[in-house]
């Protein structure tokens, strides 16, 4: 039997706040450190190649790193996972400050991206012992938190740039301020969660239990939901800049606005519109919603006609991606067996990654060789796919806590 009870009200309202500022540290960390990469890779001789495998190998690696930490978290406990994970995170920032070749960056980024699997175990955290109709609201609250996180960390590394005047030791400081970000959260970790918690599963429970997860359709019709709108948002962060650029002559100025336009529509939609509209609406109803409206939005941004559509085209897009990633992850945490919860939202992570990895890697041929709005196109399509998914029943009964 699982132990679901509730913190006392003082410790239960550290852990929240440690919880938000967990997921707002690592987005800054993410944040502050991403736009360095590229000229690092070509400082050490790396081709533009290069560049775009280093990004695969962060998604390759956060693939891995959600599913193996959703699992471990379940058999060895959340807290355990959480603090060994950030101890990867500070050698990892360490390591790629202190690289010397390509191939020492290359394995520190993907130490980098094993480590973030935290993030779906920080989630799964926040959810533990929560009533099930609460799930949606706190996971969109902490996915919208770490947004704003990643919105914040390339204006951090714009500014220590400026202190700095991009002198030789500005790539190394900045690493230290991904290194201190991590340390300090570390630091939260230890205050809110003094002592360890029991593992959800023990090695008896494995087998059956896993056995129960193929009979759970629906929390994986829920996942394929996921990655339908995983795909969308990463075909938009993929392509913006590119298609932007040679439609209709952006530069980084504009990029950078648009940019903010679908930070904002997604942070928007995870803090207020999508759990207002669960609460009210219901989330098959809501999910379905947000898959229709994000076919059209695809097909606006892939035919528009100036750059004001472009940008409300592919601001909409966030929004409505964001509504049913966050939906379909409600979905699995609310319904999940105890026992399996954290592997369960470890893999609904790892499509993002996996989506992520899969637009880097697709959506650059396709607006090559094949049409301009050729990744916006197939996006649609995937979300077109994805309806009939969501209108299968995603809603079953909770699981109970002790089988």
């Amino acid at each position: 039997m699982v132990d679901t009870t509730l913190d006392p009200p003082r410790e239960g309202n550290l852990r929240n706040y440690a919880a938000i500022a967990i997921v707002l540290l690592d987005g800054i960390g993410f944040g502050v450190v991403s736009p360095l990469l590229p000229f690092i890779v070509l400082n050490f001789g790396g081709t533009p190649t290069l560049v775009t495998q280093l990004v695969g190998l962060y998604a390759l690696a956060g693939f891995a790193g959600s599913i193996l930490s959703g699992d471990l978290c379940d058999r060895f406990g959340r807290v355990n996972l959480v603090r060994g994970t950030l101890a990867g995170s500070v050698v990892a920032y360490l390591g790629m400050a202190f690289a010397t070749s390509l191939l020492g960056l290359f394995f520190f980024r993907g130490l980098a991206g094993l480590m973030t699997g935290r993030d779906s175990v920080v989630r799964t955290m926040a959810t533990d012992g929560l009533p099930p109709e609460q799930h949606v609201q706190k996971i969109g609250t902490l996915a919208a938190i770490n947004t704003i996180g990643s919105a914040v960390g390339p204006g951090l590394a714009s500014i220590i740039g400026v202190i700095t005047q991009q002198g030789a030791d500005y790539y190394r400081m900045v690493f230290f301020v991904a290194t201190g970000c991590t340390i300090f959260t570390a630091v939260l970790v230890f205050l809110a969660w003094r002592t360890a918690d029991p593992p959800r599963r023990s090695a008896a429970q494995v087998k059956t239990q896993s056995k129960r997860l193929v009979a759970l359709a629906p929390l994986w019709g829920a996942l394929t939901v996921s990655f339908a709108g995983s795909y969308s948002l990463a075909t938009v962060l993929t392509i913006t800049a590119i298609f932007g650029h040679q439609a209709f002559g952006w530069g980084a100025v504009e990029t950078g606005w648009a940019l903010v336009g679908i930070s904002g529509s997604i942070t928007w939609g995870r803090l207020v519109a999508v759990p207002w509209c669960a609460k009210h609406w219901g989330l098959k109803r809501t999910l379905v919603t947000s898959l229709l409206l994000g076919v059209p939005a695809l097909l606006a941004a892939s035919y528009s006609f100036n750059s004001v559509s472009f940008a409300v085209g592919v601001a909409l897009i966030g929004f409505t991606a964001t509504g049913t990633t966050v939906l379909a992850h409600g979905v699995v945490s609310r319904h999940a067996p105890p026992t399996h919860r954290g592997l369960l939202m470890g893999v609904a992570h790892a499509l993002w990654a996996a989506a992520l990895f899969l637009g880097a890697m697709i959506n650059g041929p396709l607006l090559e060789f094949v049409a301009r709005g050729a990744p916006y196109q197939l996006a649609a399509i995937v979300l077109i796919a994805a309806v009939p998914i969501a209108l299968w029943k995603l809603e079953p009964k909770p699981a109970a806590a002790g089988t």
